[in-house]
């Protein structure tokens, strides 16, 4: 595989000093993620980022430590934030309290990590998890986990038994740094991605991308074939312009992928909901592009779907219990998306993913990959 490295780096670094991470921590059930993003919507304007660390680990079949898979990709993705100007970084996830030196470590001179333990009584803790269909066993490691996240000490605390993600993030954002704002010495130039280990998934809002390439990364991997897999969406997460959002998205994609490289994966598949500039700039490169497409009834169905709850929950989901007028604006967004995509020069497969059965487009995919 060539190394991408040297490419997403064409750029000049955009501010000076470390960028300064606020990393949400503590026991599942808690309320991290939830309070993350709360945090991070209410910088609107100020350049700041959001990851999830468990958006870095997705690797099958699994070998080696996932907690070194994950810090390894956080220091990239860091690098990818301070080229681009980004003032701050917010990062939530699932870490042990063993990890906390090891990841600032990691990070050491590219970054300055503010810890914040997020917690809750036992009580709170049980509730929250069984409400997630977990398990009495996986409920009684929580709250074991729970016990060893107390034991933790000189970290910022918010407990959340009784207050409402609101509040708890108005207090978080005390402990939010930003470093100097700093203008880019040239605009945001997007580079092709190097290397046909690259398979990027694409299309319209609600058209199954997710369950689709997830599909295709499990195929992959029960042909004991080490495989990445990456959401575009989850890493383009910053208050910026769609240019510089497609910027840090090609650049994290480059640089995720070649830690999936290293780690000896041979193929790294990606999903997303992708500008039209950013798809024409992976037209030129040798990435595998697909676009999956469904005609208007059919995003209308897929997005009540979403609406009732049918996908799993992840940062920015606007559908999930969303009003008609914002599973209205969804789809004219989709309809959009479509036009635009129809205007673009032809990828090199597109799907009709109108039929309801997903195997039968995992297995299309498949095949692509087989014949390249």
């Amino acid at each position: 595989m060539t190394d991408r490295t040297h490419r997403a780096w064409a750029q000049p670094e955009a501010a000076e000093g470390p960028l300064p991470i606020l990393w949400f921590c503590g026991p599942p059930g808690a309320g991290k993620s939830v309070i993350a993003w709360e945090v991070f919507g209410n910088h609107h304007g100020e350049r700041v980022g959001y990851v999830d660390i468990d958006q870095l680990t997705m690797r099958a079949p699994e070998s080696g430590d996932v907690f070194d898979l994950a810090a390894a990709n956080l220091a990239r993705l860091v690098d990818v934030h301070r080229s681009l100007g980004t003032r701050a970084l917010i990062v939530s996830g699932v870490i042990t309290p063993d990890q906390l030196p090891v990841l600032e470590a990691g990070v050491a001179g590219q970054a300055v990590v503010t810890w914040c333990l997020v917690t809750a009584d036992d009580g709170t803790l049980r509730r929250r998890v069984r409400e997630r269909g977990w398990s009495p066993h996986l409920v009684d490691m929580v709250i074991a986990d729970a016990d060893a996240w107390r034991s933790v000490d000189a970290v910022p605390r918010i407990d959340t038994t009784a207050t409402t993600p609101g509040d708890a993030a108005r207090t978080a954002d005390d402990l939010l740094h930003l470093r100097p704002t700093a203008a880019l010495q040239r605009p945001p130039r997007l580079e092709p991605l190097d290397g046909d280990d690259l398979v990027v998934v694409y299309g319209p809002r609600a058209v199954g991308k997710s369950t689709i390439s997830w599909g295709l990364f499990m195929d992959c991997a029960g042909r004991g074939e080490p495989t990445g897999y990456l959401d575009a969406d989850q890493l383009g997460f910053v208050h910026a312009d769609a240019a510089l959002r497609d910027q840090l998205i090609c650049r994290s994609v480059a640089s995720l992928a070649q830690t999936f490289a290293d780690a000896g994966a041979v193929r790294t598949v990606v999903n997303g909901n992708l500008t039209p500039a950013l798809v024409a700039t992976l037209q030129g490169s040798r990435a595998r592009l697909v676009l999956l497409d469904a005609p208007r009834d059919v995003l209308i169905e897929r997005i009540a779907a979403r609406n009732g709850g049918d996908s799993a929950r992840l940062a920015g989901d606007d559908l999930v219990g969303a009003t008609s007028h914002t599973r209205a604006a969804v789809l004219q967004h989709a309809l959009r998306q479509r036009d635009a995509y129809a205007e673009s020069a032809p990828p090199a497969r597109r799907i009709d993913v109108s039929s309801a059965d997903p195997v039968d487009h995992v297995r299309s995919l498949a095949d692509l990959l087989t014949h390249h």
